[in-house]
């Protein structure tokens, strides 16, 4: 299962990636990875933009996808890091 914070960190590291993208990245399926970016989108930890033929949206971090990025590597679980 994919957690929260690898998502933000690609999207850190590789900004403006579409879900296909992503999918390649995670090894997930194209529908996972949409849902997942529509999720973080949604909560507003990410930020997206329709490309000119308005097929495909390339997602970035936003503020507080930064924010909460930077929370969840200062607060994060030893073991559950140790053990994922």
């Amino acid at each position: 299962m994919i957690k929260k914070i690898e998502i933000l960190s690609l999207l850190e590291k590789e900004p403006e990636q579409d879900a296909g993208q992503v999918a390649r990245d995670c090894q997930m399926t194209f529908e996972a990875a949409g849902m997942i970016l529509l999720r973080l989108f949604r909560q507003g930890l990410l930020k997206r933009e329709l490309d000119s033929d308005h097929r495909l949206f390339f997602y970035s971090l936003s503020k507080k996808g930064r924010d909460r990025l930077d929370y969840l590597r200062n607060h994060s679980n030893p073991w559950e890091e140790r053990h994922a």
